[in-house]
């Protein structure tokens, strides 16, 4: 059972270069890696000889009589790779790029770390797509490179966040921000900080760091959902 963690909650940021995978950090020695950081339809009988029904004998009869017409099926959102973001209360603005895993070897076995953009933001190329129900997963540098997320630890909850996806805007409201400790920290405490990473039966955005600049033994981790 635990072992399925390992490719589903690979994903909090480590000491500031790049996103590893839950069984590293669990496995790492002290010291090591601190410069790292998606029905079948049954069809029905078609009848192949019947008048073609007009208008009114496909309406709906109302109780007064009257044609009612049945009501259009409503149309399933379709979700939109995330290009920008936009955070006002901490100054933030940059770009999103989709990001993917690379294997690494730790201790001589192989695991699975997500990557992370050096002067932008990084979308979990497997997490929800903007706009539709799911967990949209970024991370980003906070104390090397471009440092986007720098001051991710300084946002509060009411906090919007922009998104630009499609051509259009989506904005969240933070709702709930994290300092998790992590490093050296029981598997069983680190499994626990990665479920924010996972799918969710809600829409939201999760937005993952490291902190402090000169420890990175903590995730900052903010959750913010859409705005109404």
């Amino acid at each position: 059972m635990r072992w399925q963690f390992f490719s589903i909650l690979a994903g909090l940021l480590l000491v500031g270069v790049s996103l590893t995978n839950l069984a590293e950090w669990a496995r790492q020695a002290p010291g090591e890696l601190d410069e790292a950081v998606y029905i079948e339809e049954e069809i029905a009988d078609i009848p192949t000889a019947s008048p073609t029904p007009t208008a009114s004998q496909n309406a709906w009869m109302s109780g007064t009589g009257q044609a009612v017409l049945p009501d259009e099926p409503e149309t399933e959102a379709i979700g939109a790779i995330p290009e920008h973001i936009s955070i006002p209360a901490i100054q933030l603005e940059a770009d999103i790029v989709p990001v993917g895993k690379a294997e690494r070897e730790v201790q001589g076995e192989t695991y699975e770390q997500w990557k992370t953009p050096k002067n932008d933001v990084g979308w979990h190329n497997t997490s929800a797509l903007i706009g539709v129900t799911g967990n949209s997963v970024f991370n980003g540098h906070h104390n090397i490179y471009a440092r986007v997320f720098k001051d991710l630890v300084n946002l509060r909850a009411g906090d919007l966040i922009k998104i630009q996806a499609g051509g259009q805007t989506y904005i969240y409201k933070v709702e709930l921000t994290l300092l998790l400790a992590e490093r050296f920290r029981p598997i069983e405490e680190r499994m626990e900080n990665a479920r924010w990473l996972l799918t969710t039966d809600d829409e939201r955005i999760t937005l993952v760091t490291c902190w402090p600049p000169f420890g990175n033994t903590h995730r900052v981790v903010i959750v913010a959902f859409p705005l109404k």
